[in-house]
């Protein structure tokens, strides 16, 4: 796991790209917005503590949706990469849900 920070604003995820990628958010929030033929709508504003791209570790379809960072701050962000583990590994490593635990508590 590697800690990532983002400025107000900043793209962490967009919708539409491919993603190997899950988030743990650890401070801050997270802006969720989805494009449609008529607007850019908003989803929902995820506070910390927050899992999100979770479906990028075990599907290989484009991100539904586009997450950008909403504090006054910069977002400190866990993320894991599919690259240095298998699905299965991710899904049901102690370590991830040790981590994950360790934020939600």
């Amino acid at each position: 796991m590697k800690e990532m920070r983002y400025n107000p604003g900043e793209i962490i995820i967009k919708e539409g790209t491919f993603g190997d990628s899950a988030f743990i958010l650890k401070q801050g929030s997270v802006e969720v917005r989805k494009k449609t033929n008529v607007e850019d709508l908003l989803l929902a504003t995820l506070e910390a503590p927050e899992i999100f791209g979770e479906m990028g570790l075990i599907e290989d379809k484009p991100r539904s949706a586009t997450m950008t960072c909403l504090s006054k701050m910069k977002c400190p962000i866990m993320f894991l990469k599919t690259t240095c583990l298998s699905t299965y590994t991710v899904i049901n490593s102690m370590y991830w849900t040790g981590a994950a635990v360790s934020v939600l508590l």
